[in-house]
């Protein structure tokens, strides 16, 4: 297995462009999607190629930790969002959390929050008392075989009442049911969006995977590639060509 050589110590050649393993450091100029911050020790400077932290523009080594965003203390009302300072102060501390959701695009926790509410209104369903229409019969019975206004008088009541009751509950059931419906038609909505972003997802290579193989490919080139000019050119083509990191 061939390798590069350490870049010797002379004063001839670039301060600080080589690791000690012949390794070539960052690039000639920033390269979009990357870092980009200068490598200290570099004589002319070299460009840090490292993928910047999500949500960053700088790697891990280069202030990629520093907090942002509304987390960061020179962060003022939420001057990088165009409705946080319009929102009153109890939103704005679920916004800021919302804000911070890396799995905002996902349905999962909705279409939780739905399966719940529809269990609820079955458990609400059962308990509903089904409209009295024996009694309702037995009532109507009673009237028709009642005798004196006092008897009929009292069998209307009677009668009256349980079909009230049965009015009631047939209500209680219809709204339950109504309900039901529009919750079950949103969460097919919701299960069908939610399974198109999956399908989406299982589509396309993410940043993470293309980087993963440009990593590889960069550390075969160097045990092939045993001329030094042709490999730094190589390495700044490669991360040059890959997508960009996620913001």
């Amino acid at each position: 297995m061939s390798t590069v050589e350490a870049n010797p110590v002379d004063d001839t050649q670039p301060r600080g462009w080589y690791t000690r393993d012949g390794t070539l450091r960052g690039s000639d100029k920033p390269i979009p999607g990357k870092c980009g911050r200068k490598l200290p020790r570099t004589d002319p400077p070299r460009y840090c190629m490292s993928n910047p932290l999500k949500g960053k523009t700088a790697c891990r080594k280069h202030g990629g930790r520093t907090p942002g965003g509304i987390a960061s203390p020179h962060f003022v009302n939420g001057a990088k969002s165009k409705y946080f300072a319009h929102l009153p102060k109890d939103l704005q501390k679920n916004f800021a959390k919302a804000a911070s959701d890396e799995e905002f695009l996902s349905l999962r926790d909705e279409l939780h929050v739905l399966t719940s509410r529809l269990m609820q209104l079955m458990d609400r369903l059962g308990e509903v008392k089904i409209p009295p229409w024996g009694k309702a019969l037995s009532a109507l019975d009673w009237l028709l075989k009642a005798k004196g206004a006092e008897a009929t008088e009292n069998a209307l009541e009677d009668l009256e009442q349980v079909l009230r009751e049965g009015l009631d509950a047939s209500k209680v059931q219809a709204t339950i049911w109504g309900e039901l419906r529009e919750l079950i038609q949103e969460k097919v909505r919701a299960s069908a969006a939610e399974w198109k972003r999956l399908s989406d997802l299982q589509g396309v290579v993410t940043v993470e995977q293309a980087l993963s193989f440009a990593k590889m490919f960069l550390l075969a080139a160097k045990e092939v590639v045993t001329d030094r000019d042709m490999l730094r050119r190589l390495q700044e083509k490669t991360l040059y060509l890959l997508p960009p990191a996620e913001k």
